[in-house]
Order: C-alpha cells, then structure tokens, then sequence
C-alpha cells in the first residue's frame, strides 16, 4: 500500500507535466495556444 500511495502521489505531478508539454507543442504551433496557456 506505501508503494501505491507513492505511485499515485506522482502519477497525478507527472499527468501535470505531461499535459503542460502537450499544451506547448501546439502553442509553438497555432498562436491562440497562448490564449489557452494563459
């Protein structure tokens, strides 16, 4: 159960992460990405 506790507490900072890198990508891309990041 310690291991699972640990997993979920960084499941949850890495979706973050990953969902901030996607956000970018297409920010770089298209201009109004800006408007959704901010």
């Amino acid at each position: 159960m310690r291991s699972t506790a640990t997993v979920s507490a960084t499941s949850p900072t890495t979706v973050r992460i990953a969902e901030q890198d996607v956000v970018i990508s297409p920010s770089s891309t298209s201009p109004p990405g800006r408007n959704i990041r901010m």
